[in-house]
């Protein structure tokens, strides 16, 4: 009997270590998560905070005065290309909607937060755009161009099936 006592001793000793090993990994896991929505958060109000930006804004509406007058590829380059001015507000909302759906594809920013935020705008943009975005790809032998607002879009799209309060 007495000869047991370390024996048992050391099976508790064994029990407590992986209950305190378990106790230790799972604060750790919570601590990582939490960290990482942290995170999501901070860059998710960092680029909300640039679609926000006054300039941005300016571009925004740029945008949509000239969305009114495209009816063709041509009338988009023309519009796009051929005006310095409306070049500089186009370049604004390319290069942010590009810059965010690398976030996205990167699985740096999660899709729903964007959806939150942005859903409108996107599908306005990419609504003028998509009709001739690959005759104006083919034209300017850039077969990437604007590929990473599309996948912006469309997996905005996918996530809009599953969630009907947005609204695409």
């Amino acid at each position: 009997m007495i000869e047991s006592i370390p024996l048992v001793l050391t099976g508790i000793g064994i029990i407590i270590s992986i209950l305190y090993y378990t106790s230790v990994l799972r604060n750790a896991n919570r601590t990582q998560q939490m960290q990482l929505e942290t995170r999501q958060g901070q860059l998710i109000m960092q680029v909300y905070h640039k679609f926000s930006t006054l300039e941005t804004a300016n571009a925004y509406q740029k945008f949509q005065e000239i969305s009114e007058q495209i009816e063709t590829t041509d009338d988009l380059l023309e519009a796009w290309f051929n005006n310095s001015e409306n070049y500089k507000f186009m370049w604004i909302l390319s290069t942010f909607f590009e810059g965010v759906g690398v976030l996205v594809k990167e699985n740096l920013l999660e899709v729903r937060l964007v959806a939150e935020l942005m859903t409108g705008p996107l599908s306005e943009y990419w609504g003028l755009i998509a009709p001739y975005i690959d005759e104006v790809r083919e034209r300017g032998n850039m077969p990437r161009m604007m590929s990473e607002t599309e996948y912006l879009y469309n997996t905005l799209v996918k996530y809009a099936e599953k969630h009907p309060e947005i609204i695409i």
